[in-house]
């Protein structure tokens, strides 16, 4: 799926993807395998830092369930790829 990687990427490094609609396939891919969810702009959810909504015009986010998968998706991604996972040492 265009753009799949990208988006995982952003989750594990940020924490919070924007997306332009909420019926984002992607987004609904992340959520039906409970890696993550969408939040609406005119909601409020517990960790996203106000920064995550100034970085365009997006009404929506996808963010991980929770740390742990966030730290997973890094492990995966960094062995998909050949690189280390972001934030360790290697």
């Amino acid at each position: 799926m265009h753009g799949m990687i990208e988006m995982l990427r952003e989750l594990a490094v940020h924490g919070h993807t924007p997306v332009q609609l909420r019926v984002d396939p992607r987004a609904e891919l992340v959520g039906r395998h409970n890696v993550g969810g969408t939040v609406a702009r005119c909601t409020r959810a517990p960790g996203i830092p106000l920064e995550a909504w100034s970085r365009g015009t997006h009404l929506t986010l996808v963010v991980p369930t929770s740390q742990a998968m966030r730290m997973l998706l890094a492990c995966e991604l960094g062995r998909v790829h050949g690189t280390a996972a972001p934030d360790h040492d290697t």
